[in-house]
């Protein structure tokens, strides 16, 4: 009598490495569907992130440009008065310091004020310009900053007489007004710019 042979244990039925096959294609289909995914939600997040970009008022609606340059305006349409620069030192008169102090007084309350003389920019804000408002003088109209180093004599052209060679005192001749522009942001995506010449004077305060 013949003796049948059993099957070999290591050789698989077709079926299933076709089961293998199959398995292993859905497996590449999920990945490039999530792939799809993630570059389509990218895409969603880069849009609202361009559209929330625009801000809102505080009526909840979007302004159109809140990041764009502020807009040109005269020095009377935004400023109740002339601007003052003096030299900030302990030491009357005394250029050692290299230190400026600028107060700007506004028609109308700002959230934040900058502010560039000589080239060289600085922020101001209502809290520095406490100790100088007036009586009855709104919070918010006034701001004050300070710049150091300011450069009075290489920048602004200060020129120290002899003695001491640090002291200055303005005359026609050597009292410069160098110009400042002036950065005004009112909220709201309102923000202007404008520029004028301040004379810089010997004392602060």
């Amino acid at each position: 009598m013949a003796v049948q042979s059993s099957p070999n244990p290591l050789i698989l039925p077709p079926a299933i490495g076709v089961l293998d096959a199959g398995v292993i294609e859905a497996a590449r289909a999920r990945h490039r569907r999530n792939r799809l995914l993630v570059v389509a939600v990218a895409a969603v997040l880069a849009v609202s992130a361009i559209v929330i970009g625009g801000r809102l008022d505080s009526h909840g609606a979007s302004v159109v440009g809140a990041r764009s340059a502020p807009r040109p305006v005269a020095p009377s349409g935004v400023l109740s008065r002339t601007p003052y620069m003096g030299v900030v030192c302990p030491i009357a008169n005394s250029t050692v310091c290299d230190r400026v102090g600028l107060s700007v007084w506004l028609r109308k309350s700002a959230v934040a004020v900058s502010a560039t003389i000589g080239g060289r920019p600085f922020t101001l804000s209502t809290q520095q310009a406490q100790p100088f408002l007036a009586p009855g003088e709104r919070v918010g109209t006034m701001f004050t900053g300070y710049l150091r180093p300011a450069g009075i004599v290489p920048r602004l052209h200060v020129i120290p007489s002899d003695s001491p060679s640090d002291w200055w005192a303005p005359s026609p001749s050597n009292a410069p007004s160098p110009p400042v522009e002036l950065r005004i942001d009112y909220g709201n995506g309102t923000r202007v710019v404008t520029k004028l010449d301040v004379p810089l004077e010997a004392g602060w305060g």
